[in-house]
């Protein structure tokens, strides 16, 4: 069944109008998100937002897991997922490395309330829900400065439609169809990122405090895939003023991560790792 399009006049009229965003477009079909609005980066004005109910080539973070890199491709049927890019214009001088996860923090956000679980960031560029992956996100930097932070979030798709096992969607979560609505988490979710960005400016310390509530990867035993194709492992027990992840490795060294696949092990795997260490949960508590 053909789900209802994305209502342009209704983004236009509580976000453009409103002064929140300075341009929101859908288009019907598109390559990828990301990449019109990098090739326009320059001539943009900050806070364009581009929404697609078709990609053809949309894209997800590159592969580190395989020599060339390949990226990973971003595929699902349309008008099945909320797919959107937004530009913004930091300023010159501002770091950059906290932006994927402001875009993490905001889609965690527009998808709180809709079911009976709580979504949670999978560092660096996942959102979770039971440790199935709701939305994916890829962050990039254009020539000109400018960031762009693309998120596809899985809304419609049954079962047989996601890509991978590991992936979840709101249908297949049990989400009615009245509660998934995607103009509806297009606002939540533009809304949601603008919020953050804001705090991201006037008060980073306080951004982090927040992301890191929502990271579940913090207190787990995890296997890092390094750039390059190396794996570390150990415990997620930080997150760094810049977004990286501080590992505590079996032999009690630290290690920083800023980049690379994460993967949560099991228990059984965990004890064979840590035989000596105590299981501490992790509880993210409200946000």
């Amino acid at each position: 069944m053909s789900q209802p399009v994305i209502a342009a006049a209704r983004l236009q009229e509580e976000l453009v109008a409103t002064g929140l965003l300075a341009q929101v477009t859908v288009a019907e079909q598109v390559d990828s998100t990301n990449a019109q609005l990098l090739a326009e980066a320059a001539t943009l004005p900050h806070l364009t937002a581009l929404i697609a109910e078709h990609q053809t080539a949309g894209r997800g973070r590159q592969d580190a897991t395989v020599p060339d890199g390949a990226p990973r491709a971003w595929v699902a049927p349309p008008r099945s997922s909320l797919l959107v890019s937004l530009l913004v214009r930091p300023p010159a001088d501002a770091p950059l490395t906290l932006l994927p996860l402001v875009a993490g923090l905001a889609t965690v956000r527009a998808v709180d309330g809709i079911g009976h679980w709580q979504a949670g960031l999978k560092w660096p560029n996942d959102v979770v829900v039971a440790g199935g992956k709701l939305a994916g996100i890829l962050t990039q930097v254009a020539p000109t400065g400018e960031v762009v932070s693309g998120i596809g979030l899985n809304v419609h798709q049954s079962r047989a439609e996601l890509p991978t096992q590991e992936a979840v969607s709101l249908a297949s979560l049990g989400v009615p169809p009245d509660q998934r609505d995607r103009t509806t988490l297009a606002l939540d979710l533009l809304r949601a990122y603008v919020q953050a960005y804001q705090t991201w400016l006037a008060d980073p310390s306080r951004l982090l405090a927040a992301i890191a509530a929502r990271t579940t990867t913090l207190g787990q035993r995890v296997t890092v895939t390094l750039p390059g194709g190396a794996t570390v492992t150990g415990r997620a027990t930080a997150l760094l003023p810049d977004g990286a992840l501080e590992l505590t490795l079996p032999d009690g060294a630290r290690q920083v991560v800023r980049a690379g696949d994460i993967h949560h092990l099991r228990p059984s795997r965990e004890r064979s790792l840590f035989p000596h260490e105590r299981s501490i949960p992790w509880n993210p508590g409200p946000m």
